[in-house]
Parts: C-alpha cells; sequence; structure tokens
C-alpha cells in the first residue's frame, strides 16, 4: 500500500500522506490477521511463519504501521504455529529435526 501518484506540483500533498499513513495503518494490520489466520487454519504454519520476514523487512518497513499491541498479538499467533509445527515433530521454522 505505497501511493503510486505522481505529484506534477513542486509541494507534497501532506493531506494525501496523512491519509495514506492512517489506511496502511487501519488495513495492513487487519490483513496480516486474517491472513495469517487463513494460514494457520489450513496447517500452513511454515508459511505463517514466514509473514514475520515480510514484515520485519527494512525494505518496505511494515512493522511500522503495526501497534505494539498488534506485534505482540502478532508474535503469539506465531508462538502458536511454532508449537502446531513442534506438535509434527518439526523444528519451530518447520524444517526438518536433524539427529
Amino acid at each position: 500500500m505505497v501511493d503510486n501518484r505522481e505529484v506534477h506540483e513542486s509541494e507534497p500533498d501532506e493531506e494525501r500522506s496523512h491519509h495514506m499513513a492512517a489506511l496502511r495503518s487501519l488495513c495492513l494490520p487487519r490483513l496480516t490477521f486474517l491472513l495469517l489466520s487463513v494460514l494457520q487454519s489450513s496447517s500452513r504454519h511454515q508459511e505463517a511463519l514466514r509473514l514475520a520476514d515480510i514484515i520485519s523487512s527494512d525494505q518496505h518497513k511494515l512493522y511500522q504501521v503495526f501497534s505494539k499491541e498488534e506485534l505482540k498479538r502478532f508474535l503469539q499467533k506465531l508462538r502458536e504455529s511454532s508449537l502446531a509445527l513442534l506438535d509434527q515433530g518439526l523444528d519451530p521454522l518447520g524444517y526438518e529435526l536433524q539427529p
């Protein structure tokens, strides 16, 4: 969710920037939790854990749109996926355990 509108003015549109930031803060966490829920309910825990890489990436800085409470909840959900993988005899990230 990045504003790709080309601005032909010399000054950036502050109000538009504010609205885009608010929209990102509202939508991205909700969409992330929705995707996480779908992945977990379909037992795709390894893919659910890959969301952590996407959210924590410095390339897009998605972690900045999450509140502290949302990040805490996100990490708790990832913990659930790791525990499910451990129950399946895999390591916490979903890889085969080495003897």
